[in-house]
């Protein structure tokens, strides 16, 4: 059943890029789940830093691993006023002091640590801009990034590697953002980077356009993402998204409804364990509504998913798809992702 009611916590982190983060509450371990569009800063903004004080009016369920969501959160205006402020306010003017010429000496000192503070952050910021330029320097942009669209700036990647294992399906999975003009693998809100141990198709990566209906390999190239899905019954992040329930599939059909998400009667196992959460990639035309959309090649391939892993077979390869065998690693994917940053599927580049 939910819940209401209000507390006063401490701001956990706050992602400005992503337009959400996590306050810490009494009694709320998980946290407080916020977006940016709840919040009402003391200037009229709507973000927030870690360690602030705020009072929240919080609501029940949260969204997953979280306690509770965010419906008002107000920061606190911490900057009291001094005794002497407040004597002015009140129309009463300080008391003047006697002169007094040992300040003097004291104004003098205070004027000379002045100055060399000043002159230290100087230095600082000089040592700061040399330190940019050379890191600007020594940038490399990586493979994919000159076969995205500009406005870009989010990637989910995976690649081959011999990190794990060394079979053809053992692959790496990143998330891939872009600031400054510049691509770097993202670091999540617990200090980890985001990078995930994964699996393919058992034959491994297909080259460019040369995918086939069930030759158990994962397609290469860039591509968006079609749709987002999980079994909850309300959509974990931000971007496009379906609920998946048991009658839920794309065929393979060699019909109409070939790479078409359809309802199917009878069917049982649409929202299995490694079908809880996801995204659905847009390779060959995949289609949301039969017959609405570029009809998709049969034959080419079809439901080429990002998923999670079965129950106690989180490494196993895939018939195509890309399985991220931790969910949670899967759910902070979903989270992650925005429509505003044109997220793109970059496999095998």
């Amino acid at each position: 059943m939910a819940s209401r009611g209000a507390a006063t916590g401490t701001v956990r982190l706050w992602m400005d890029d992503q337009g959400w983060g996590v306050i810490d509450l009494p009694d709320q371990p998980e946290g407080c789940w916020a977006e940016a569009s709840v919040v009402e800063g003391i200037d009229g903004t709507d973000t927030l830093r870690a360690g602030q004080t705020v009072d929240v009016e919080w609501t029940t369920p949260g969204p997953e691993d979280y306690d509770t969501k965010a419906l008002r959160v107000v920061l606190r205006d911490e900057l009291q006023a001094t005794p002497w402020r407040m004597i002015k306010a009140g129309g009463v003017n300080p008391p003047r002091a006697r002169a007094d010429n040992s300040g003097m000496h004291a104004t003098r000192v205070m004027r000379r640590a002045v100055v060399a503070a000043l002159v230290a952050v100087l230095v600082l910021a000089i040592m700061s801009v040399g330190s940019i330029h050379a890191q600007a320097a020594t940038y490399t942009a990586p493979r994919f990034a000159a076969k995205l669209p500009a406005s870009t700036t989010q990637v989910v990647r995976t690649v081959r590697t011999n990190h794990w294992c060394a079979e053809v399906y053992c692959t790496v999975t990143q998330g891939w953002v872009k600031t400054g003009g510049q691509w770097k693998i993202k670091t999540r809100w617990d200090g980890r980077r985001a990078i995930y141990r994964s699996t393919i198709g058992p034959n491994g990566f297909a080259a460019i356009g040369m995918r086939r209906e069930g030759d158990g390999r994962t397609p290469s190239g860039v591509y968006r993402i079609a749709v987002t899905f999980s079994t909850t019954t309300t959509n974990p992040g931000a971007m496009p998204w379906r609920r998946r329930l048991p009658t839920s599939t794309v065929t393979n059909y060699n019909n109409w409804l070939y790479n078409t998400w359809i309802e199917e009667r009878g069917r049982t196992d649409g929202d299995r364990a490694s079908m809880r959460y996801g995204f659905w990639v847009g390779y060959n035309n995949p289609r949301l509504t039969a017959g609405v959309g570029p009809a998709p090649v049969r034959g080419l391939g079809s439901g080429i998913f990002y998923h999670t892993s079965p129950i106690d077979r989180k490494w196993i390869p895939t018939q195509g798809c890309t399985q991220v065998g931790e969910p949670s690693e899967m759910r902070w994917i979903l989270r992650w992702l925005r429509p505003g940053a044109n997220p793109r599927v970059v496999n095998n580049i």
